[in-house]
């Protein structure tokens, strides 16, 4: 039997709610008409404490975006924006104001495992202004996921004061397995 890699079910919560407050309940039920009926069940069933196929939150980031969005991705950055948001309290932002923006990017990396249950971080805090996280061993990655996850940790480190002069990410492949690079500049 294969591993089937899992997503907390929190993401796929506030992706569902990012799609019904800011697109409404209709876009919704589009977006959903397009799964499969064990899909559908899935997100129906769905509770935020449970596991879920992390599968089942790319193939929806994709499909988002096409059908709900342009296609070009502004649809999946705008959710990742909103996910941080919704994650970060304003306690949360108060308190990491004091902090380097490269001690949210360590602590996240920390807290990963706590949403999915494949891959690892690694970060580097390459000065006082820069930081720099790898993710790697996750074998679903893709340009979707990617895209979502630099947008997270950007409006991240928005939230809690940064100054950001430079932000990027890309995947790479290594050893046949891609992985995730994200970067950023702040003042």
């Amino acid at each position: 039997m294969a591993i089937v890699a899992q997503a907390k079910g929190s993401n796929l919560h506030h992706l569902r709610g990012f799609v019904h407050k800011r697109l409404g309940l209709d876009a919704w039920n589009r977006l959903v008409a397009e799964l499969s009926e064990e899909e559908q069940a899935t997100w129906q069933a769905l509770v935020p404490v449970g596991w879920y196929p992390l599968e089942l939150q790319l193939k929806t980031l994709g499909l988002m975006d096409r059908f709900l969005g342009r296609g070009d991705g502004a649809l999946i950055e705008t959710l990742g924006a909103y996910e941080a948001e919704q994650d970060l309290t304003v306690v949360h932002r108060l308190f990491l104001r004091m902090a380097n923006p490269a001690y949210l990017l360590e602590k996240s990396g920390e807290y990963w495992n706590r949403f999915y249950d494949v891959g690892k971080w690694e970060t580097t805090r390459v000065s006082k202004q820069e930081a720099r996280g790898v993710l790697r061993d996750v074998a679903l990655m893709n340009d979707d996921f990617g895209r979502y996850l630099a947008a997270y940790i950007r409006a991240m480190w928005q939230l809690m004061g940064a100054k950001l002069e430079h932000s990027a990410w890309e995947i790479t492949l290594e050893a046949g397995m891609p992985v995730l690079s994200v970067e950023g500049r702040w003042h």
